[in-house]
């Protein structure tokens, strides 16, 4: 499961920080690069789930009708 929406800003507004060339007080380089591949893991598991509701249903429905085809063709 993904942390809340609020971690996930959080570390997005650090990441915009060390970009900037500001380090978030406290944190070490390693904390910072940990923080910035773990934003990039929830934002690639957020798209990879947006395309898939998207893409999926229309694809299984093309698929079922192209076999529903063969079908009735006697294939």
């Amino acid at each position: 499961e993904a942390p809340s929406d609020t971690s996930a800003v959080s570390a997005a507004s650090d990441e915009r920080a060390v970009a900037s060339g500001h380090r978030p007080e406290g944190l070490s380089p390693a904390e910072v690069d940990t923080i910035a591949r773990r934003v990039v893991e929830l934002m690639s598991e957020k798209v990879v789930r947006d395309i898939a509701w998207e893409v999926v249903p229309d694809l299984a429905e093309l698929i079922i009708k192209q076999r529903l085809d063969e079908e009735r063709r006697g294939n």
